[in-house]
């Protein structure tokens, strides 16, 4: 069996197949003891961390709401796991814009995709859903 994991930067991995219990992965930002388990999929992240700017001591990310056409609010940073990276790419961004409502209609169809949320008001990570490629102990 092929072991790799693959890498496109800071926020995208690929993993096909994996070590006994999975390839740890470190998520940035994500900065509240949460560790990560890669076994099988792709995991993407979206956040305002490291691109963007700081207006009238708000910090502004790079990504923008489409409804309003400012930069998203409410979301630090939202990691998803899905089965393929333009999946998992596409829905951390979707979900960084449209927050956890937008994440909960979309699991309610889908039961294969995990999204591990920072929120700009809380301390503790918000997790939805569930990837059979990986496992999040908080």
């Amino acid at each position: 069996m092929d072991r790799s994991i693959y890498s496109a930067g800071d926020s995208s991995i690929e993993a096909v197949g994996a070590p006994r219990g999975g390839w740890p992965i470190a998520l940035r930002g994500h900065d509240t003891g949460a560790r990560l388990w890669l076994r099988q999929g792709a995991l993407a992240t979206s956040g305002a961390g490291e691109q963007g700017f700081e207006h009238n001591g708000v910090r502004l990310g790079h990504v923008l709401d489409p409804r309003t056409g400012w930069p998203a609010r409410g979301v630090s940073r939202v990691t998803v796991v899905a089965s393929d990276a333009a999946d998992a790419d596409a829905l951390a961004t979707a979900f960084f814009v449209g927050g956890p409502a937008l994440a909960e209609r979309f699991l309610t169809d889908h039961d294969d995709v995990l999204v591990i949320f920072n929120l700009d008001a809380s301390a503790r990570p918000r997790i939805m859903g569930r990837a059979c490629g990986a496992t999040v102990e908080v």
